[in-house]
């Protein structure tokens, strides 16, 4: 008996450590790819769709793909440069092969709309990966704040007595 205890408990170990590793390893990568969506500017814009690219995977790769000749148009027009500031990331949920990962982060943007002076702004996302190969890859990005907003139950007519 003693054996088969030993036995559960190193299972149990090895499969926290494993847990504890993809976490920490998704909440990793989805800062580092965070900083890199978010410091751009209209000089080095090719390289920045390249390295967005290559971080990414699925759905959210293809459309990136299809929409990027018009981001680099947007930013090379009004002249638009982002600074990351600093990100921060947190594993909502994680295994050895999907992470939701929620990141906050400082950013400062400038462009001609703000006569080249840089704002401050803050961003939220929640970032899906998946690890192909070894390597963590975002397949997708939410940003709750730019979701539409649900309307709320309609208002109820008060009764005629």
């Amino acid at each position: 008996m003693p054996i088969s205890l030993a036995a559960l408990a190193f299972s149990r170990d090895h499969s926290s450590r494993e847990t504890f590793d993809a976490e920490s390893s998704a909440r990793d990568a989805a800062c580092a790819y965070a900083k890199a969506l978010t410091n751009y500017d209209a000089q080095s814009i090719d390289t920045y769709v390249a390295t967005v690219l290559a971080g990414a995977t699925g759905d959210f790769k293809t459309e990136f793909g299809k929409t990027s000749g018009e981001l680099k148009d947007v930013i090379v027009q009004a002249k638009i440069q982002s600074q990351n500031r600093d990100a921060r990331c947190g594993v909502d949920t994680a295994n050895g092969t999907h992470a939701e990962v929620v990141v906050a982060m400082s950013v400062s943007i400038s462009s001609l709309g703000t006569q080249g002076k840089p704002v401050p702004s803050q961003i939220s996302l929640v970032a899906s990966l998946d690890r192909i190969d070894g390597r963590w890859l975002v397949s997708k990005l939410d940003a709750p704040a730019l979701q539409p907003l649900r309307a709320a139950d309609p208002p109820v007519e008060p009764h005629a007595n």
